[in-house]
C-alpha cells in the first residue's frame, strides 16, 4: 500500500468512526477519545455534542496532549471549555470521568480493554480497531514486543497491518455487540 492509500485509508477511518460514534455525540452527551493524537477527533466530537457535552482527550504522550491542546486553541477555541485534555496511560481510562455515550479508540489494539467498556454507558457505543486474530503485534518479525504487564503495546518499527474497525455497542438489554465495519490502518495503541 502506498502512502496515498494510506492517507485515503485513514481519512475514511475518520468519517466512518465519526459516523459509528454518532448516536452518543448528540448535544450534552460525553465522549472519550482515547489516543487524542492531534485533537481533531476531539474537535469533531466537541463540536457535535455541543456547549453541554464534555469530551475527555487522552492519550499517553505528553506531546500529543500539548499538541492537540495548540490546535484545538488555534483554530478551534469555542469548544476548548469541552475538552478535558489527560495525561495517562489509554489502558488505564479514566474512572474520575467516566462513564461516556462514545468512546473512540484511536489505535489499533489486540482487543477490546474491559476497562473502556466498564466506561461505557449502556446504550453507549465505541468504535475501535482490532488485530484480526490471526496477526499479533508480538511478533518478532515485525519488531514488536509485549510489555511485561502483557496489556500494554509498543511500537518499535512495525510495519504496518491492516485492522478491523469494529463498532461496539453497550445495548440497553446488557448485551454488548461488535459488529465489523470497515478495514483500516492504525499504530498500535503504547
Amino acid at each position: 500500500m502506498n502512502d496515498s492509500e494510506l492517507s485515503t485509508l485513514g481519512l475514511m477511518a475518520t468519517f466512518v468512526s465519526i459516523d459509528i460514534l454518532k448516536h452518543g455525540l448528540q448535544s450534552g452527551c460525553s465522549a472519550f477519545d482515547i489516543g487524542c493524537g492531534s485533537g481533531y477527533i476531539s474537535a469533531i466530537m466537541a463540536n457535535m455534542i455541543g456547549e453541554h457535552g464534555q469530551v475527555v482527550a487522552l492519550d499517553h504522550n505528553e506531546h500529543a496532549i500539548l499538541t492537540a491542546k495548540k490546535n484545538i486553541t488555534n483554530f478551534y477555541p469555542h469548544l476548548l471549555n469541552r475538552i478535558k485534555f489527560v495525561h495517562q496511560d489509554a489502558w488505564k481510562g479514566c474512572h474520575k470521568l467516566s462513564p461516556f455515550d462514545a468512546i473512540h479508540v484511536g489505535s489499533a489494539v489486540e482487543r477490546i480493554s474491559l476497562v473502556w467498556l466498564n466506561h461505557l454507558k449502556w446504550g453507549g457505543v465505541m468504535s475501535v480497531p482490532i488485530l484480526p486474530s490471526n496477526q499479533s503485534f508480538d511478533n518478532d518479525e515485525v519488531g514488536i514486543d509485549v510489555a511485561k504487564n502483557g496489556n500494554r503495546l509498543n511500537w518499535q518499527g512495525r510495519k504496518p497491518h491492516t485492522q478491523i474497525l469494529y463498532k461496539v455497542f453497550k445495548g440497553f438489554d446488557q448485551r454488548i455487540t461488535e459488529t465489523p465495519v470497515i478495514e483500516v490502518n492504525y499504530e498500535p495503541l503504547q
